[in-house]
């Protein structure tokens, strides 16, 4: 057990690195599944706990996707027991919640039918970022014997080996971005929600410029190299809110949802800043460049994100012209 539990902040870049993963997943508020229930019951059932559950921890929840013997939907990530054993990074075993001053304010630990006993494992992604946590809690103070830590872990690692299964249909294996069906399933919600409310969306296509020629000069090492650099300059540049994807072999593409009249512009000269910053920083024997295009959506010219992505292939590449010299009327584009 960790001896401070005051602290429970995170590296701002690393928390962002991990709500990104989380979203990417696709399974945030979503209904509760069979594959995650039969998991809970059993680590409930075999630690002889009241309670047990799965959490997934976004940026200011606590969402519940499976549980066992109690109803939640979320709860506020900041009372959170969950949020402890997430800065934890591995099991947390709490004895006695009112043993620890830090807990004193929590609405879990403080009032009726307070929970007294914790013990919380983060799951991780295959790229480590965790995601969330398998708990069990009980009404009374209570020790973890050894073996039922070993237990806990063990159905764990099988909730981690059921989301690597789900990774494996969405990600890019190398770059660890969204592939083609990943974007589909994120996108289709933004898209949805510019449907139904007043904001607008924006797909940016990035084409890296002869990837095909560094494979065939440099070899494929240095051709991967190049579009793992790319994607993480996009990582760095948008917001953890955009969908990044790599959808093929030398396309990048990312989905910004926004208000209207904003310089779509803007996130697009920060990641060629960016860019130049890193081939000078780099000298690479290849520069890393890429044409740029973008197409605003339209609900009633596309009205899904599959012809949106259709209608992309033929949008207009941006010039540098326009990008370095923004039309005096529209908003500043705020990145979080």
């Amino acid at each position: 057990m960790r001896k401070d539990l005051s602290n429970t902040d995170l590296p701002f870049d690393l928390e962002r690195r991990r709500i990104r993963a989380l979203e990417t997943l696709n399974i945030l508020d979503t209904p509760k599944e069979e594959l995650f229930d039969r998991h809970t019951r059993l680590i409930q059932r075999v630690l002889n706990t009241p309670i047990a559950w799965f959490s997934l921890i976004d940026e200011n929840r606590v969402c519940y996707k499976s549980s066992q013997g109690i109803l939640l939907d979320d709860t506020p990530r900041a009372d959170s027991l969950c949020e402890l054993a997430l800065a934890n990074d591995s099991l947390l075993v709490i004895e006695d919640t009112q043993a620890i001053p830090a807990l004193a304010n929590s609405n879990f630990v403080s009032k009726e039918h307070a929970f007294r006993f914790y013990a919380g494992r983060p799951i991780k992604d295959n790229q480590g970022y965790c995601l969330g946590v398998l708990a069990v809690v009980d009404f009374e103070p209570r020790k973890l014997a050894s073996d039922e830590a070993e237990l806990l872990e063990h159905i764990a690692e099988l909730i981690e080996f059921d989301i690597h299964l789900a990774q494996q249909t969405t990600l890019d294996p190398l770059t660890g971005l969204s592939n083609l069906r990943g974007f589909e399933n994120s996108a289709c919600h933004i898209v949805a929600l510019c449907d139904r409310s007043q904001c607008e969306a924006t797909l940016v296509s990035f084409e890296l410029i002869d990837l095909p020629g560094i494979n065939a000069t440099h070899g494929h090492e240095a051709g991967d190299l190049a579009l793992n650099a790319f994607g993480k300059l996009l990582v760095e540049t948008f917001r953890a809110c955009d969908v990044i994807s790599r959808v093929n072999s030398d396309r990048f593409i990312v989905l910004l949802s926004h208000g209207d009249n904003v310089d779509i512009h803007m996130p697009i000269r920060r990641f060629l800043i960016k860019l130049a910053e890193f081939n000078e920083a780099v000298q690479s024997p290849h520069m890393i460049d890429a044409n740029i295009s973008y197409l605003h959506y339209e609900k009633q010219a596309h009205g899904s994100i599959n012809k949106l992505l259709a209608a992309s292939d033929q949008h207009i590449q941006v010039s540098n012209a326009e990008l370095f010299n923004p039309k005096p009327e529209t908003k500043e584009f705020i990145p979080s």
